[in-house]
């Protein structure tokens, strides 16, 4: 939706679940060329301590050799879950918070953080997956309107796009 809008190429490295932010697989992403890195996989790595292990790793990797592309950290999507994974959602995403201000108090201002708590929210929040994990496509449209003003904005400050 969002390589529709903006006319735009895109390149999904999601591998239905599979991505876990691996180093020879990022480290192969880097030589890629590319104008935006979005950087989601936050449901895919196995649990917080590897995300923690992974995260800023990956934020290096691509830094290193696409040092003015706009890098955007997301979270997982906001959705339908028992009291007790709260937790470690909330875990999970102050990970990726320390890795946005680690990049931001190193002076890098073309990273930018993405809540994905804010994607399905109250009071259709419920009615954004097929089974209270996996988006449909009315939380397709949700993530996309975020995503792409978040990607908008990032390329026009970087001039990228007019």
């Amino acid at each position: 939706m969002i390589s529709r809008e903006m006319n735009l190429d895109f390149r999904n490295f999601g591998f239905a679940a599979l991505c876990k932010g691996e180093k020879p697989f990022v480290e192969w992403m880097a030589t890629l060329p590319m104008s935006v890195f979005v950087c989601d996989y936050d449901h895919n790595a196995p649990d917080p301590k590897y995300l923690e292990e992974t995260h800023y790793r990956v934020y290096e990797i691509i830094r290193e050799k696409n040092p003015d592309v706009p890098f955007i950290m997301a979270t997982r999507i906001n959705y339908w879950t028992l009291p007790h994974e709260q937790e470690e959602i909330l875990q999970r995403r102050d990970i990726i918070m320390q890795s946005y201000l680690k990049a931001r108090a190193l002076g890098d201002k073309n990273v930018y953080f993405v809540d994905g708590l804010s994607f399905h929210t109250a009071p259709h929040q419920y009615d954004m997956t097929t089974d209270a994990v996996h988006p449909n496509d009315a939380g397709y449209v949700r993530m996309a309107d975020t995503m792409g003003t978040i990607i908008r904005h990032a390329l026009e400050k970087s001039k990228l796009v007019k």
